[in-house]
């Protein structure tokens, strides 16, 4: 009780003292003083620069760039990537990443925001492109796996994880293309933490497209994602259709010893509630 009145009493009245010690700090009590210390900025707003310098000192896992973004108050847009990186010159790199996050934040629908991204050096277009995402509609495929794309290209793994990225791919596959959603997500690298992403961006073309999705599955190039889309269509096969033939025949095109006996198991539970 003492601790949480303190971080809302000194956070609000010396937020550069509180700006100063966040490592001490577990990260729910974090988040509230960074809230506070936002809150106190307006009161002391001299202290702004100072505070603001102390921020973009921490490592990401400490102040996010979500986090950086409002103490910045960035009234002006840019809409040019030189304009950004001209803007961004003499900035701390954090600084300029969370620029960069608010040129992907206001400018994710614009035509040229692709071509402006990729002028970026990789800290700021990552920032921009996981801007993009924090608004990109998921029912524009087109666009959205267009982001997606350059965020893979980017190796941006950490910043993808935070997505959700089978929620997205089911989302966008529901209310956008399915069978483009489908193709794009089996050619992510194989990577742990694709794998529901993968189950998920298929789902529903292999649901809807029982008879036309064979000849799609069995031309997915990488070998880890054919079998796991030959595992979902068994799935969907089995608990949108009830067709045990049609899963029977999925589960055969199966390569991967290991994973077909896992494969094996889904279909096993089925018929045991059967």
């Amino acid at each position: 009780m003492l601790r949480n009145i303190w971080l809302s009493n000194v956070s609000f009245s010396k937020p550069l003292l509180v700006a100063g010690m966040l490592e001490e700090l577990s990260w729910r009590d974090r988040s509230a003083a960074i809230n506070e210390i936002r809150s106190g900025m307006h009161v002391n707003s001299k202290e702004r620069d100072l505070i603001i310098a102390e921020l973009a000192k921490y490592p990401k896992d400490i102040v996010s760039t979500n986090q950086l973004l409002p103490f910045l108050q960035l009234g002006k847009i840019y809409n040019k990537g030189e304009q950004l990186l001209e803007a961004a010159a003499n900035q701390p790199p954090r600084i300029a990443e969370a620029m960069a996050l608010q040129f992907g934040n206001r400018l994710y629908k614009s035509e040229t925001f692709l071509t402006e991204v990729s002028q970026l050096p990789d800290h700021m277009k990552i920032a921009a492109l996981t801007g993009a995402m924090n608004y990109a509609s998921s029912d524009d495929s087109a666009h959205f796996t267009e982001v997606l794309d350059m965020m893979v290209n980017a190796e941006a793994w950490t910043e993808l994880d935070q997505f959700n990225l089978p929620s997205r791919m089911k989302q966008s596959a529901e209310r956008g293309d399915p069978a483009l959603i489908a193709d794009w997500v089996t050619k992510l690298p194989v990577r742990e933490e694709f794998t529901e992403a993968i189950h998920r961006g298929v789902e529903k073309y292999v649901r809807d497209k029982m008879e036309e999705s064979r000849t799609w599955l069995a031309q997915i190039e990488e070998p880890v994602w054919r079998d796991r889309a030959y595992a979902e269509y068994s799935q969907q096969a089995l608990h949108a259709k009830g067709d045990a033939e049609a899963s029977r025949w999925a589960l055969d095109q199966i390569q991967d010893a290991t994973f077909k006996k896992e494969a094996e198991a889904w279909r096993s539970n089925w018929e045991k509630r059967k």
